[in-house]
């Protein structure tokens, strides 16, 4: 239900989005999004996932700013997330835990930081050429969540430096081609919608990566289109799928 919400958030924001092209509303553009996105959000907190729920804010935050709402609302916005997103890390133990993890992971080798410590052992084992598919050590009962959160450490370790290399720049190819895209139509909600998908992968991607290099506190977010899932793996084709659809729906125009 989680992965659907992305492909329906997305779809909603845009809608909004397009209905403001003649006169900004604050009532009735900028409130509906942010009920529609605080709704879900307190159901997504008593599962809990917290990732989630910053990566749609972000997500959304960004289309605003593209779309050129009042700078002021969505500044307030930002502002007042601040002291509730303290208070919810403040509430749990387990976040304010891996804030300290992330910070430094040696103060609890054998514990709270083994799994940020064996990624990063993994990504530097793979040096330069990697270590060769399916010859990684650290996936084998060395690495928690091998095969989804710390997918990136593992394609490290195999394929080295310019494995990395590839796979980032085909997230930044990505966003790249999105961008162009959603430049080109003429639409407004198909531009938004675009753009939302092709924002919300590489943040996703972004985060997953910091994460496994240890620049970003845990978050519990797969790597878009490569870590194992079929849930996630299918609500991302469908994007794209989307996308792709958006845009030979624009050339038949």
């Amino acid at each position: 239900m989680a992965e659907l919400l992305k492909i329906g958030l997305i779809l909603y924001v845009a809608f909004c989005i397009s209905k403001q092209t003649k006169k900004y509303s604050f009532r009735y553009g900028y409130l509906p999004i942010l009920t529609i996105l605080f709704l879900p959000s307190l159901i997504l907190l008593k599962q809990p996932d917290f990732g989630l729920i910053v990566t749609l804010f972000i997500t959304t935050l960004i289309l605003l700013f593209i779309a050129q709402f009042e700078l002021k609302h969505v500044m307030i916005t930002l502002l007042s997330l601040l002291p509730i997103a303290i208070g919810l890390i403040i509430m749990r133990p387990y976040r304010i835990q891996r804030i300290l993890t992330f910070l430094n992971p040696w103060n609890d080798p054998k514990g709270a930081g083994f799994q940020i410590i064996q990624s990063l052992i993994a990504i530097g084992s793979g040096g330069f050429l990697g270590t060769g598919l399916a010859h990684s050590k650290q996936k084998f009962f060395y690495l928690p969540m091998q095969h989804t959160d710390f997918i990136f450490a593992i394609i490290a370790e195999e394929t080295g430096f310019l494995g990395c290399i590839f796979l980032i720049g085909l997230s930044v190819a990505l966003l790249y081609w999105g961008i162009k895209i959603a430049h080109q139509l003429k639409d407004l909600f198909s531009r938004f919608v675009v753009l939302g998908f092709v924002i919300l992968i590489s943040l996703q991607t972004t985060i997953n990566i910091g994460v496994a290099c240890g620049l970003l506190p845990t978050k519990g977010i797969g790597l878009p289109l490569v870590s194992y899932g079929n849930t996630a793996l299918v609500c991302n084709i469908w994007m794209v799928g989307i996308i792709i659809n958006l845009i030979r729906s624009h050339e038949a125009h």
